[in-house]
């Protein structure tokens, strides 16, 4: 049966010879009839229906009331996000409020039953509306059934990809081993009905990825209805597979790609950088760098003649915006004048504390005391 307006379908309900659908898409309630086919929208969220604002996930019939469970919040506020709860379609009124993405309404024993998802958790409404919760179950739990006096919990393994955002969940974590991790794999639970007592579990293969409801037949399915579900179990486990590979390839980029960065790096700045821009007579200026620390200050060395030892700090505070080394930290360091005489003069610059440093070696006659003002530039050997 086409039924119109019908956008991102969860669950479903049938009353009697009616249907219920929740159009996750549109926070409606759709109704089809069995017999004649026609529809009509049962129940609308007053607010909007342009987008998904409650995430409608199930609905069933309880105590002569239909009920639905939300993942948000129909409460005014500027954020519904993370406060599921259970509604009244045809009054309004919240039966349970705080879940945790809830699924799998099932009135069980004149009791209503649900799923907080993903804390693993099932839990019933018991007398005066007390919650009786059960123990957590690994993995995202969706789908109940009752079958032979117990309850069968499904749980999904963990998704691995949205399908709203197209995009890899980023809370998933894998490794070299994942294809036998619980995580991945969804399972049945086997509960006692009253004491909710986890007697056994039932796995599942990688075929399964996720379960989304469980139904207890009454007769044996026609085996077109099973060639069907095979064809849907191929195709989740492909897309799966494919999701689980693709997100290992990404981090194995991504951890080559560090470890080619830090390659280059080495391979290209193994050592501290320094060059000197400019000299006039009292003040050497230049650039000092080092990679190992590239956002600290660091100190750079001028030996002169091998007998006087200077210190000047380099940091980016000294760096001049207008030129093209404005990222790189720049030094300033004074000379006394009484060091420099008419002779020549051989200064060794370096950082002494960089692992490796090629000192830069400048060879010049001294600037004569009434030249002081006068600018000159020096050429160095092996200059980065």
């Amino acid at each position: 049966i086409e039924v119109p307006g019908l956008k991102d379908p969860h669950g479903m309900a049938v009353i009697g010879r009616t249907i219920l659908m929740a159009s996750t898409g549109t926070n409606e309630i759709l109704a089809v009839d069995i017999d004649t086919g026609r529809t009509w929208k049962h129940w609308t969220f007053q607010e909007t229906t342009d987008r998904d604002v409650l995430h409608l996930s199930s609905i069933a019939l309880h105590d002569g009331r239909v009920l639905v469970s939300t993942h948000n919040s129909p409460r005014p506020g500027p954020d519904r996000a993370g406060c599921g709860c259970i509604l009244d379609v045809a009054t309004g009124e919240s039966l349970v409020d705080g879940l945790e993405r809830p699924h799998s309404l099932a009135s069980i024993g004149g009791h209503l039953h649900f799923l907080n998802s993903s804390s693993g958790g099932i839990a019933r409404l018991g007398e005066g509306g007390r919650i009786e919760a059960g123990p957590r179950i690994e993995g995202f739990t969706r789908g109940i059934a009752l079958a032979g006096g117990r309850l069968l919990v499904g749980a999904s393994s963990l998704r691995l990809h949205s399908r709203k955002q197209g995009v890899t969940t980023p809370n998933e974590r894998t490794n070299e081993d994942w294809m036998t991790d619980r995580r991945y794999r969804s399972s049945i639970a086997v509960l006692d009905q009253v004491s909710f007592e986890v007697q056994r579990s039932i796995g599942f293969t990688l075929l399964a990825p996720e379960l989304f409801d469980i139904a207890v037949l009454e007769a044996e399915p026609s085996p077109h209805v099973l060639l069907g579900d095979a064809e849907v179990l191929r195709s989740a486990s492909q897309r799966h597979e494919i999701w689980m590979l693709r997100l290992r390839l990404e981090r194995q980029h991504e951890h080559i790609g560090k470890l080619r960065a830090a390659i280059h790096r080495r391979r290209l700045h193994e050592k501290a950088i320094i060059r000197l821009v400019r000299f006039n007579g009292t003040t050497l200026s230049g650039v000092a760098f080092d990679p190992d620390r590239p956002d600290a200050a660091i100190h750079v060395r001028a030996a002169i003649d091998g007998r006087h030892v200077f210190y000047a700090r380099s940091d980016l505070a000294r760096a001049d915006p207008s030129e093209s080394e404005m990222r790189r930290p720049r030094f300033a360091l004074q000379i006394p004048p009484s060091v420099l005489g008419r002779a020549r003069h051989r200064i060794e610059i370096d950082v002494p504390d960089a692992a490796s440093c090629e000192k830069v070696i400048l060879e010049l006659t001294s600037v004569p005391p009434a030249r002081a003002g006068t600018s000159t530039v020096a050429e160095l050997n092996g200059a980065a």
